[in-house]
């Protein structure tokens, strides 16, 4: 909830205003309109982590098990369904399967 708080306050925040980073907690210096993290990687994780909740991931890769198979994860593993770009046990398979 407090992430949600912070992303809120962040986004309604002028330029120019030194802001804390949902993600990590750093501090920052708000540079345009629509920033709300600050680094790229901090509002990938963001939003990795809210479509990961809601779903999204599970039903992308049931809906498209060609992605699955590409980076050799087995979709009759429930828990590998929902492995999503920013997750560490995610990051070492695709390394393995991509080098």
């Amino acid at each position: 909830m407090a992430k949600i708080k912070r992303y809120d306050i962040n986004k309604s925040a002028k330029v120019g205003e030194e802001l804390v980073c949902p993600v990590c907690g750093g501090r920052f210096v708000k540079k345009s309109w629509q920033q709300a993290f600050c680094c790229a990687s901090c509002k990938d994780r963001y939003w990795n982590q809210k479509r990961k909740d809601n779903g999204y991931f599970k039903r992308y890769n049931m809906e498209h098990p060609e992605r699955l198979e590409r980076i050799g994860i087995d979709m009759d593993e429930e828990r590998d369904c929902e492995l999503c770009l920013g997750d560490p046990e995610w990051e070492s398979l695709a390394q393995i399967t991509i080098s």
